[in-house]
């Protein structure tokens, strides 16, 4: 039987004790045999460890009271010797009492399974963080709340938080109101760890909404009398500044300044203090009142790196297939977590992420000052080449790692003494102070490919720059004024030191913290919720998944700079997607809902990024999708209604902006610059994106001046001349179904088509605004009764119409979880423009058309075509039979200028026998009465042998072409019988040596096939190209090194060339002609490439060089 003690301190009652706890009762079968992910993949469970903080035997002495484990305000309790963190052994009988003991001893294959309470993290920047890394991916670590029921998943409803956050009470009063209170505390007496007067977030007792913090990160005020100033009267914050849980202003006490001038940081000697502003309560009249939620945290969970590249070298020998036990090394840093069923308290951000296969599944992360989720890579002032280290590029020979990689393998085991066996050992950067020492910089951390002293140079001149930006070509360093003094701050400390304090000579530039970054993240049906600035912020990471997860109710917690936003991917991030997530109530973000490319400084801020399938209700933004910086970047299907776009005093850029950044021409200092050389704007171009078969129901206007439903970028060259485009490549809007309201007829931008180059297709120039009907009752009435006031925001919100009982409203509620949104949302609207969706069969990238490709074509998924209509796509979307008409077209070549031996391809379709196929050539006179006439060149019979496992079906017409317009057209025969022809489609050909269409495609090779075994005289096989007049043939074997065998110039007589078949010859041929002393070859590794000449030019060689083996 529990007891509770209520302890009563000077009138005021402290919340009830538990004494004496018997625990959590762990059901009989909760140990499982293996864990299992979304796709039925299941690794085998080594041991079940036990976490319960309220167990019987953990307990600790408080004042003379026994005190439950689960709720120690006081990190004495939890880290002191003999307190919460040194009781309990992990057992079933015994379970451990602190999150940090289960983080430390949980070994690889353990599955962690934690009673139901809240579990104080330790305190510091990093809270949570000291993580076994001894997970592997056949041995996953795993912390599963232990209700949580994987075979009937959901987020638990009885919860395990994990929370950085202390009741504080004692604070001072410093002034009073009718309606409010502000009030001061410079820390716990002798208790600094739990709270010394800093404080990262704050929350009322009770509530899981953060305070607004006065001032941007690190700033403050110095005094008392200063803060009390700004919170007695906030008329002076912005409209949309504004916070109802309360305000705090962090006082640094006199503190030095660091940055700026009007930013006082943190002085250690002296220490800071916390003001906050609350409005009274019934039960709050005075700060004496007053206790609330306090914490000086930074992350209440972090998953760090090591600070190089040793601890990433266990995933680099694994992507190469070679066995990090080969190599007697085990790295650092915690790879393979997941996380199910948890909670997240909090404090600056909720989960900070650098390491690598991290899971969070059906778990909750709430109150976020800043990023609810965080994935830590280089920062945007950060211009060095991210996730760049040759070294660890270089495939193995034979199973054995390749030398490059051996040097690294040797530096992270500690080895040393001997030269490197490739490259050189340099120092890294030093500073003195904030200033980045740029006369000892080794060339491998310039900026710029420069050699050494002109790089020295521009390094002095962009480190001392005064300007926005400093560039060197085309090549700009941004953000001069703060980019070297943040290096010297962040990343230099992060390098490592020899015991006599000199820095540590390094492998080049493979030691470089920020190089490294989060990759394969699964973020899976959790719930993010009252977040300051992104919900998902994927700096740098790679391969994230963001699936099924519901993100609301943003808060506004800074006090100037950063807005709240969705989910954001940024920094040279690539292959992430974001898919099938439900987001509402989330206001006045700067950059957007969404966010493919985040801020970039430079271009190729991410790449191959995907926002497909989501559903936006009630949000707010300048925009609410932002695509800067982005490459094969998709946007597609995704359902927003009732959004509000503009913010008061801004234009307004859509509910789409895309391309450039839209930069005026006047420097750091207000003087007039020449755009044509301003750099910045271009930093935000990309290329072969596409925002396309989207949905917008229900568009607001808080920007009454400028309704612009699409925004690109472009850059003021003249206030005369008006913006200059400088954009997107390769850009695809289209096939959007946008209902902007009466009056609002035209898509405006301020470029027109003709100004946008290269596009992919043509942008929609009006409103698509055919009506929807939802099948859901409660959904359309809601939707129809906010079309009552377009241009301005209605009372209540549609997400508070569709949640909320109402007897006005027919309908019963609707659910807002990702989970069961989609079972609502549904409406049928087929669009026979839709814009079909797939990928490049070169790169993989996305891809709607295949001009976006750089070389093949894009290639339709076959899984896409059953239901690829507008809006969300899902496993509960019908069949739409017009996608199904659209595949019967062949995808290549079409409407385009070809080549004159073109390589017809299309999709094979499933229960396809064979096909016909038809190529005409169009002569525009010479027929019946001098009319146009098609001459058929080719009638074929195809079998299925010509389509490859992919599913691509190609085929080679019997002649050469010659310069004119064609067409073709195929017809398909199943079991049912033969189909009818399909659309027509129409191409060109010029000869090269008209255009030189030609003259730049390398030789595609044939055989032998990248990987491929051989004997010893294999015959090298490529393309052949009719108009080349000569092919280069380079052959290597590779040893560790690569040995040149061959480097030959043939003449097209040389070898044996046909249209059909391609260029053959054997390798005994090629070591004949170069006089070699061999005739054939051993066993080993060789690669080789071939390009060819037409007319005295070279194209490029072919791209990836082929590797072959010899057994």
């Amino acid at each position: 039987m529990l007891r509770l003690v209520f302890v009563f301190v000077a009138g005021l009652v402290v919340q009830p004790l538990i004494v004496g706890a018997k625990g959590f009762n762990f059901p009989d079968n909760i140990c499982t045999s293996d864990v299992c992910d979304e796709n039925g993949d299941c690794t085998k469970v080594n041991q079940c460890l036990y976490l319960d903080a309220t167990a019987e035997h953990c307990q600790v002495s408080v004042n003379n009271i026994q005190v439950s484990c689960a709720d120690i305000q006081s990190r004495k309790q939890l880290t002191a010797t003999g307190q919460c963190q040194d009781l309990g052994v992990g057992t079933l009988d015994s379970p451990w009492c602190t999150v940090a003991q289960a983080a430390s001893y949980a070994t690889a294959g353990s599955l962690v399974l934690i009673a139901p309470g809240k579990y104080l993290t330790p305190g510091g920047t990093h809270g949570l963080h000291d993580f076994n890394s001894e997970g592997t991916e056949v041995a996953p670590i795993v912390f599963r709340n232990a209700t949580f029921d994987p075979s009937k998943p959901s987020i638990p409803q009885e919860e395990v938080v994990i929370t950085p956050f202390t009741s504080v009470s004692g604070w001072a009063q410093l002034d009073a109101g009718e309606d409010y209170l502000i009030c001061e505390h410079n820390g716990l007496v002798n208790d600094s760890t739990t709270f010394n007067g800093i404080s990262t977030n704050i929350k009322s007792l009770g509530n899981d909404k953060p305070f607004m913090k006065l001032f941007s990160e690190q700033c403050g005020t110095r005094t008392n009398a200063d803060a009390l100033n700004y919170l007695k009267d906030l008329s002076w914050l912005p409209k949309t500044r504004k916070n109802d849980q309360g305000y705090f202003v962090q006082v640094w006490n006199e503190g030095i300044i660091k940055g700026s001038s009007n930013c006082p940081a943190l002085n250690s000697s002296e220490g800071g203090s916390t003001v906050v502003r609350v409005n009274k309560t019934e039960n709050v009249q005075h700060c004496s009142d007053l206790s609330l939620q306090t914490t000086g945290v930074g992350h209440t969970v972090h998953l760090q790196s090591t600070g190089d590249i040793c601890g990433d070298l266990e995933e680099i020998l694994s992507r190469q297939g070679l066995d990090s036990a080969d190599v007697s090394y085990t790295d650092d840093e915690a790879d393979h977590i997941r996380f199910e069923g948890l909670t997240i308290d909090a404090a600056n951000y909720g989960l900070t992420i650098e390491t690598d296969h991290i899971d969070l599944f059906y778990s909750k992360i709430q109150g976020s000052y800043k990023d609810a989720v965080k994935a830590i890579g280089n920062e945007a002032w950060d211009h060095r080449r991210p996730n760049h280290c040759s070294r660890a590029e270089v495939s193995p020979v034979l199973g054995e790692p390749a030398a490059e990689l051996q040097d690294l393998i040797n530096y992270c085991k500690g080895i040393s003494g001997g030269s490197l066996l490739v490259g050189d050992l340099i120092s890294p950067p030093s500073c003195t102070g904030s200033t980045l020492d740029t006369f000892s910089l080794e060339p491998d951390y310039f900026y710029w490919d420069l050699p050494l002293e002109q790089g020295k140079a521009a390094m002095l001149a962009a480190r001392d720059s005064q300007s926005d930006e400093y560039c060197v070509g085309n090549e700009c360093v941004t953000q001069t004024s703060g980019t070297f003094s943040k290096y010297c701050n962040e990343v230099v400390p992060t390098f490592k030191v020899e015991e006599n304090g000199t820095a540590k000579t390094i492998p080049d530039n493979c030691n470089d913290f920020y190089y490294f970054n989060a990759e394969n993240v699964n973020l899976l049906h959790n719930e993010i919720r009252y977040f300051g600035e992104d919900a998902i912020d994927i700096t740098g990471g790679d391969y994230w998944k963001v699936f099924g997860n519901t993100i609301h109710s943003s808060i506004i917690t800074h006090g100037a700079s950063q807005m709240p936003s969705g989910v954001l991917t940024k920094n040279h991030s690539t292959g992430n997607s974001i898919e099938e997530n439900l987001f509402f109530n989330i206001h006045h973000s700067i950059t957007g809902i969404i966010s493919l490319g985040g801020a970039p400084s430079e271009k190729g801020s991410a790449s191959d990024a995907l926002a497909m399938n989501n559903v936006m209700i009630s949000v707010s933004g300048n925009n609410i999708l932002h695509v800067p910086s982005c490459d094969g970047c998709l946007v597609a299907h995704n359902l927003m209604m009732d959004v509000t776009i503009g913010e008061e005093g801004s234009r307004s850029r859509g509910f789409i902006h895309v391309g450039g950044n839209r930069k005026s021409c006047l420097s750091a200092n207000g003087d007039k610059i020449d755009c044509s050389t301003e750099k910045r704007g271009a930093a935000y171009q990309g290329k072969g994106n596409s925002i396309v078969n989207n949905v917008v129901e229900l568009i607001k206007w808080r920007d009454t001046d400028s309704y612009r439903l699409l925004s690109f970028g472009g850059f003021k060259s003249d206030e005369q001349l008006g913006y200059v485009y400088n954009g997107d490549n390769e850009l695809c809007v289209s096939s959007n179904n946008i209902s902007a309201g009466a009056g609002i007829t035209s898509v405006t931008t301020h470029v027109t088509d003709s100004e946008v180059k290269n596009l992919a297709c043509k942008i929609t120039s009006s409103q698509q605004s055919k009506p929807i009907v939802f099948q859901n009752v409660r959904i359309n009435e809601c939707v129809n009764n906010q079309k009552v006031n377009q241009a301005g925001i209605n009372e209540n919100s549609l997400y508070e119409c569709l949640q909320y009982s109402s007897e006005e409203i027919s309908g019963n509620p609707v659910i807002l979880k990702a989970t069961s949104i989609f079972n609502d949302i549904g409406f049928d609207y087929n669009n026979a423009d839709i814009k079909l969706v797939g990928s490049c069969s070169d790169s993989g990238s996305n891809c709607t058309k295949d001009s976006q490709c750089s070389a093949g074509f894009c290639a339709i998924e076959p899984s896409y075509i059953e239901r690829c209509k507008l809006g969300p796509l899902n496993s509960i979307s019908s069949p739409d039979p017009v996608c199904r008409d659209l595949l019967e077209a062949p995808l290549s070549p079409n409407n385009y200028t070809g080549n004159a031996y073109p390589e017809f391809t299309w999709r094979n379709v499933e229960n396809d026998l064979e096909y016909q196929f038809l190529l005409y050539r169009f002569h525009p006179d010479g027929g019946v009465n001098d009319a146009a006439w098609s001459e058929l060149l080719s009638y074929d019979n195809i079998k299925l042998t010509q389509c490859n496992q992919s599913g691509i079906c190609s085929h080679r017409a019997k002649n050469l072409l010659t310069d004119g317009t064609y067409t073709w057209k195929l017809k398909r025969r199943a079991n049912s019988g033969w189909g009818s022809w399909s659309t027509t489609q129409v191409f060109s050909v010029l000869e090269p040596d008209r255009k030189g269409h030609t003259l730049s495609l390398p030789t595609g090779q044939i055989y032998p096939k990248h990987g491929e075994h051989v004997g010893s005289d294999p015959k090298l096989n490529w393309q052949y190209d009719p108009y080349a007049n000569a092919y280069s043939i380079l052959f290597y074997r590779y040893t560790g090194s690569y040995e040149l065998m061959v480097n030959l110039k043939l003449n097209s007589d040389q070898l044996a060339c046909d249209y059909q078949t391609g260029c053959k010859i054997l390798v005994s041929k090629l070591l004949s002609l170069m006089n070699s002393d061999e005739s054939e070859l051993t066993s080993g590794t060789y690669t080789w490439k071939t390009k060819k000449w037409t007319n005295g030019e070279a194209s490029s060689w072919n791209n990836p060089t082929s590797v072959l083996y010899v057994d």
